[in-house]
C-alpha cells in the first residue's frame, strides 16, 4: 500500500495470518495508518434478521480488535433504517442499533475509531460522536452533481460536519467530468472532495480487484493523496 493512507479497512480481519499480523503494527508504527475491522450486513428490509446477524459479528469484532490490536472497525449497513411506518420494523431497528451502540461505545471512549458506511440517518444524533467518520456510498454517482446533490443532503438535512464526511470511488468504475467527458473515478472523486466541500476525504473502495495489474490501482491511489495532501517537491 502507498503512505500517507490514513485507514486501511481489511474485508477478512477475522481470518489474519501471522503474516498479516506482522504487518499491521508496520503500518500504525512507521506510516501512522489505522487498521479496521469490516462489518457488512445487508438486509434490506427485516430489523431482526440483520440483528440476528449482527450479534455474533459484533461479538468477532471486538475479539480482532481487543487480540490483534486493531485501530477500530468500519460498520457497512444498507438495510432499512428504522424511519418507515411499520411500527415492528422500526422497533425492531431501534433495538438492533442500539445493540450495535452499545459494544462499539465503550470502544470509542477508549479510543478506538469507527466508520459508518451507511446513510447517516440510521445514528441518532445524539450518538453521532461514537463514529469518526461518515462514508457515503458515491460510486453510484455519474458526475459531479449527482455527488454534489449527496454530499449536501449529508450535510444539510443529516447534519453531519463536512470534515466528518467521506466520500466513495471504485478503481474500476468511470464518471463524467465538468466536460461531458469519461473518466476514472478515483482521481475525478479526490478533486471533488475538495470542490464540493472541502470534505473528510475519499474512500478508495474494491482495491483488489485488479490485485494482477496492481499498479494501476497503486498509481491512482497515489495521485489521489498528491491531491488531497500534497507533499513539497524535493
Amino acid at each position: 500500500m502507498p503512505d500517507s493512507i490514513d485507514a486501511v479497512i481489511l474485508e477478512n480481519a477475522a481470518t489474519l495470518n501471522s503474516a498479516d499480523l506482522e504487518d499491521i503494527p508496520v503500518l500504525q508504527t512507521n506510516f501512522a495508518t489505522k487498521v479496521l475491522f469490516s462489518i457488512k450486513e445487508n438486509a434490506e428490509s427485516s430489523g431482526q434478521e440483520i440483528k440476528t446477524l449482527l450479534a455474533p459479528a459484533l461479538e468477532q469484532m471486538v475479539s480482532a480488535i481487543t487480540d490483534n490490536g486493531l485501530d477500530g472497525a468500519s460498520i457497512s449497513y444498507t438495510g432499512d433504517i428504522g424511519l418507515g411506518n411499520n411500527a415492528a420494523v422500526n422497533a425492531s431497528i431501534t433495538e438492533m442499533r442500539q445493540l450495535l451502540l452499545d459494544k462499539i461505545t465503550p470502544l470509542a471512549k477508549n479510543g478506538k475509531i469507527f466508520f459508518l458506511e451507511s446513510n447517516p440517518l440510521f445514528i441518532p444524533e445524539a450518538n453521532r460522536d461514537v463514529f469518526t467518520r461518515y462514508v457515503l456510498n458515491t460510486t453510484s454517482s455519474k458526475n459531479a452533481s449527482q455527488l454534489r446533490l449527496l454530499i449536501n443532503e449529508a450535510i444539510y438535512y443529516a447534519g453531519i460536519p463536512s470534515d466528518k464526511l467521506l466520500i466513495t470511488g471504485d478503481p474500476e468504475l468511470m464518471t463524467t467530468d465538468n466536460n461531458d467527458g469519461l473518466v476514472s473515478q478515483v482521481p475525478f472523486f479526490a478533486i471533488q472532495v475538495i470542490d464540493c466541500g472541502p470534505i473528510g476525504g475519499l474512500m478508495i473502495q474494491n482495491v483488489a480487484a485488479d490485485y494482477s495489474h496492481a499498479n494501476i490501482t497503486y498509481k491512482e491511489t497515489r495521485g489521489a493523496i498528491q491531491t488531497l495532501n500534497p507533499s513539497p517537491l524535493k
